[in-house]
């Protein structure tokens, strides 16, 4: 206070009632968590607060689902007296992995649990069963780092509900009260996107995200349709675009729609929702009131059983209303690359049960200040190696329980063989039963594989009973290092590839949809998307997206063009992290597309690096030793070892998986 300042001019702090003494535990216990030093000064101050109870029944009593348990505090997940309900929901994880699950899930100290394991393994799913086990604990929040991330978990909550449901009420009469009705799931996007973006729908159904609000001067809306309220609001005003309201959805769904076909002032809504009336005709006359409409819009969110949204909106209205007051749980996917700030925002600090799912060696948290340095040369983030730490990074150092996933689900047997080596060479694992390239779900990878065969005999076929990688050397290829942000593409390269892909597509009359191409480099792949429109058998192909923006989903076949060649030097392609989600999008057939030969000659004499033949200490360097500086997406430089990447391409080449492709002398020139 300044010292000529009046007292009674400054203004007393609000009023704040007093926090009980349960929640000022947890408070404790929460921070104790996150410093990672012990619960010990926590406890004895509970010890001291309270002479006449010891400190065991000081623990008991603070456990975290009311019931007397042993040290430390345990939440039980499958808190449900409705065995059938846990049998049901327990049946999604695969049978040899249904009696540790049921364990994990019903003993997690102070609330925390953490799923992990590599890519294809089906973390997201073991997060879905884990999230909607929560449920019986009350109404969760679900967050992920991304937009993409977020709505990949709330589909398959939404997915999983059904199928537990489903499975649960199989052989009961449709009148049977001891029915459960599926879980409603909320993917929320801003308030201000959501009404705009279902007028968008009401004037075109079928719109899909294409109705997401478009403003001048305004960064692109990341609203997305498939179960925002706009998605339920739709479902219930019988919209033929979106599904049914089934027998088994929410009862509030039920109800809702009850109050909306009563009510005489949404009778011109339905209408045009339902295809009775178009959108000309509804235009013209009266419309339902914007308010009326947000009010149904906020009563679905608030009646949700999940709501999911980035950590940034569940600081927003109605989301952070909805997380305080109504949250019992927190879920988060891709914890291992949301950052520990992010995961705070949602968590709160007061121990909320939380389950964490991810993988650690893929993409760490963002961290846009890493290398970034002041006119003295000191960092201007001191903290910044330690923001690269993400939550299931943290919480796996400090030793706490942590469920792993054993067995590959998604990837053909052999595919996930390269990244098994070089980056989870320390777990076994198996290919489960439908990973068998044998199966109908993966007849495009032996298409894949026939084609290849037949236009390059030179090709070595992989194992029997196997698939395998395939790199597309585009001899004297170009890379192009943009001024400005100094991101890298190869116009050569990308050609060789969409050639390659439209060929493919053509000859084995494929859908073309099922591939999906990615690069690490934006410049590269803005190059893609424009270079591909000249290609009239791709026009099914999806949009190609960078690495980063990838993670998360998957692809039939995947095309990972690198942009760089050996003139420029390998840049941030050396970086293991996001080697190993650019070798793990794919399903069926995965085909890399680079210069085989961009950290040095691959095959023949490892030295032929102009050397010498190192005879004295340093010289003649084998090139997985190599330490080159590498810049960053972000555009931090740090130094990195060849390791991964060079072991990848002395892999092909050993196993004879390579094709080599010339660039045409006009275009190389």
């Amino acid at each position: 206070m300044p010292p000529d300042a009046n007292p009674a001019d400054v203004d007393e702090p609000a009023h704040r009632a007093p926090i009980p003494d349960e929640v000022q535990f947890r408070m404790d216990l929460h921070r104790d968590l996150l410093r990672g030093t012990g619960f010990y000064p926590s406890m004895r101050l509970r010890h001291a607060s309270d002479a006449s109870e010891d400190l065991v029944t000081k623990f008991e009593r603070a456990s975290l689902n009311h019931q007397t348990r042993s040290l430390p505090p345990v939440v039980n997940y499958l808190a449900t007296d409705d065995k059938e309900y846990i049998e049901a929901l327990i049946q999604e994880a695969l049978p040899a992995d249904r009696s540790r699950f049921r364990k994990y899930l019903s003993e997690r100290p102070l609330g925390l649990g953490a799923i992990t394991a590599g890519p294809g393994f089906g973390k997201t799913t073991a997060l879905a069963v884990g999230t909607l086990a929560m449920t019986t604990l009350g109404r969760i929040y679900g967050s992920a780092p991304s937009h993409v991330a977020v709505s990949n978990f709330a589909a398959r909550l939404d997915r999983i509900t059904s199928s537990v449901t489903d499975r649960y009420n199989k052989d009961k009469d449709a009148d049977d009260l001891t029915r459960i009705q599926y879980k409603l799931v909320i993917r929320g996007n801003k308030v201000a996107d959501e009404y705009e973006a279902f007028l968008n729908l009401l004037e075109n159904p079928f719109a899909g995200d294409a109705a997401a609000p478009v403003r001048s001067w305004q960064p692109k809306s990341r609203w997305t349709m498939h179960l925002s309220p706009s998605f339920w609001l739709l479902v219930l005003l019988r919209c033929p675009a979106v599904r049914k309201l089934r027998t088994d959805d929410s009862k509030i769904l039920h109800k809702m729609r009850s109050e909306i076909d009563k009510d005489e002032k949404l009778a011109r809504l339905r209408a045009v929702a339902s295809g009775e009336i178009d959108w000309v005709e509804y235009d013209k006359g009266q419309k339902a009131e914007k308010k009326r409409v947000e009010l149904l819009i906020g009563s679905l969110i608030s009646q949700a059983d999940v709501v999911c949204t980035t950590p940034a909106l569940s600081s927003q209205e109605p989301f952070k209303a909805w997380k305080n007051e109504k949250a019992r749980g927190i879920a988060v996917d891709e914890a291992g690359n949301i950052s520990r700030p992010d995961l705070y925002c949602v968590w709160g600090n007061t121990l909320l049960p939380c389950l964490l799912a991810g993988d650690e060696k893929q993409l760490s948290p963002a961290v846009m200040t890493l290398e970034d340095k002041d006119a003295d040369d000191f960092p201007v983030n001191r903290l910044a190696k330690n923001a690269k730490i993400s939550p299931l990074e943290y919480i796996k150092a400090i030793g706490w329980p942590i469920y792993r996933l054993r067995t590959q689900l998604r990837m053909a047997t052999g595919l996930f063989d390269i990244c098994h080596e070089h980056v989870y060479n320390d777990l076994p694992f198996t290919y489960g039963p439908g990973c068998d390239i044998h199966l109908p779900g993966h007849d495009i990878g032996r298409a894949l594989e026939t084609y290849l065969q037949n236009k390059y005999p030179e090709l070595t076929p992989p194992p029997a009973g196997k698939a395998r990688e395939v790199f597309v050397d585009c001899e004297g290829s170009r890379c192009i290092v943009d001024r400005e942000t100094m991101s890298k593409k190869s116009p050569d390269q990308v050609k060789i590839a969409l050639e390659l892909l439209a060929d493919f597509v053509k000859t084995s009359k494929v859908d073309a949809s099922r591939i999906a191409v990615i690069s690490p480099y934006t410049a590269n792949v803005n190059l893609i998307n424009g270079m591909k429109r000249d290609y009239a058998v791709l026009r099914d192909l999806p949009p190609a997206a960078t690495v980063d923006s990838f993670q998360g989903q998957e692809g039939d076949i995947v095309a990972v063009i690198f942009g760089t060649a050996r003139a420029i030097g390998p840049g941030f392609t050396t970086d293991q992290q996001r080697l190993n989600v650019m070798l793990s999008r794919q399903k069926c057939g995965l085909l890399i597309f680079g210069d085989i030969n961009v950290l040095g000659t691959m095959g023949g004499n490892r030295d032929q690096e102009g050397k010498g033949k190192g005879k004295g200490k340093g010289k003649g360097k084998d090139r997985k030793d190599r330490v080159i500086s590498v810049k960053g997406v972000n555009g931090e430089r740090y130094m990195m070892r060849c390791t991964m990447l060079c072991n990848i391409h002395q892999r092909v080449v050993e196993s004879g998986r390579v094709i080599r492709i010339p660039v045409k002398a006009k275009e190389a020139e």
